[in-house]
């Protein structure tokens, strides 16, 4: 069957032939149709279809290739057809992909994996390219990191700077103890409003997600979910090539991707952020810690740049404007007053390096971390760009 599919992605611009198909599965027309329909849900037509106008759209969207040029290379006789299809598979036309590209769809090749029953009854399955997570202190930046590795593992475009300025996050921090904190208002203000941050970016994406909290009895017991449910909810997930984000504790982000799993469920296979392990771990009774997550289910057509532009801007302005406390620690106009009055009483003493010979801009952003953020020791990327 991968040997069909690859035939497939080869001759993909030229005239396909069912019997030619089938011949590389070794099988008959009819018979290998079937087992197709079977495995992947789709007809061998559908998928074909697919493919060719996921390509078209990023052709038009990318080169500066007309519509009727489009529809000849993907095997479409007139534009009016092609235009029809591409509008029923995107849900936008050829001219509006070419001016913007926002909303258009992606259709990976299929990729056959073969899940291996037996035994005590158990089954593995593992997402590929999902990248490596690393976890530096950043509450505020490592649910960029999350939805990020999630987007590569699905195939789908994600740039990182553009993410964290469509969540606010980067203008969200909290003062105290003469000290900026190192995380944002977010990690501090749960209970206002779960799973604000992951929802706007998200929505200004294009993408429906399942949001989910999990709540317990004073045990510990679960109460609005159970084992089997949660198991289902994560197996099938990841059954689609789509991880899971899920969160412990008190936190509201997601500390790792679950893009894996064993024994059905029983134990899933993510990054350990505390031990930033280069392999894998495998979390058994991972139900018992889980206090909530996200998974993807379908991207639509995604909000323009101007309006998810100025949806952040109004975030980012209503958070500065506030004059409160959240669990102690200050926050919005109140953290700023606090940082400048700091300022004003702060004669730099604590700070040695800075008279240190020919210090550098590593050694010296280290030496004012606790009264500055440690972001100073990253290159800021241009998010007006």
């Amino acid at each position: 069957m991968q040997r069909a599919i690859g035939y497939i992605e080869q001759n993909l611009l030229d005239e396909l032939k069912i019997e030619e198909i089938a011949g590389e599965a070794y099988s008959s027309s009819a018979n290998f149709q079937r087992t197709f329909h079977i495995i992947t849900g789709m007809t061998v037509g559908d998928y074909i279809r697919n493919r060719r106008l996921s390509l078209a759209g990023q052709e038009l969207c990318q080169t500066k290739c007309r519509a009727i040029d489009a529809a000849l290379k993907y095997g479409y006789e007139t534009a009016e057809s092609f235009s029809k299809a591409f509008a029923r598979f995107h849900g936008i036309t050829p001219s509006a992909a070419r001016k913007s590209g926002a909303g258009l769809k992606m259709f990976a090749p299929l990729s056959i994996q073969l899940n291996i029953r037996g035994g005590f009854d158990m089954r593995r399955r593992m997402i590929p390219n999902i990248p490596e997570l690393v976890y530096d202190g950043n509450n505020a930046g490592y649910f960029i990191k999350v939805l990020d590795a999630v987007l590569q593992g699905m195939g789908e475009p994600s740039v990182p700077a553009q993410l964290m300025a469509l969540s606010g996050e980067g203008n969200r921090f909290c003062w105290t103890e003469g000290a900026w904190v190192f995380g944002n208002e977010c990690m501090e203000s749960l209970n206002e409003a779960p799973f604000e941050t992951e929802a706007r970016v998200l929505h200004a994406l294009g993408w429906r997600a399942t949001y989910f909290q999990v709540l317990r009895g004073q045990e510990g017991q679960l109460l609005n979910t159970d084992r089997e449910q949660l198991r289902r909810e994560f197996v099938e997930a990841i059954d689609r090539g789509i991880a899971v984000m899920p969160y412990w504790g008190h936190f509201q982000i997601g500390y790792t991707v679950f893009f894996g799993y064993e024994e059905d469920g029983a134990r899933m296979i993510g990054w350990d952020y505390q031990e930033n392990a280069a392999e894998p771990f495998a979390w058994e009774g991972w139900e018992e810690n889980i206090a909530g997550y996200i998974i993807l289910r379908e991207k639509g057509e995604a909000k323009t740049e101007r309006e998810t532009a100025l949806e952040a801007m109004r975030h980012v302005v209503s958070h500065a404007r506030r004059a409160t406390e959240v669990n102690g620690r200050k926050v919005g106009l109140t953290a700023w007053e606090s940082f400048l009055y700091h300022l004003e009483q702060d004669d730099f003493s604590g700070c040695g390096l800075l008279a240190a010979e020919a210090p550098t801009v590593n050694h010296v952003a280290h030496s004012v971390e606790h009264r500055f953020f440690y972001l100073l020791r990253q290159p800021v990327p241009n998010l007006c760009a």
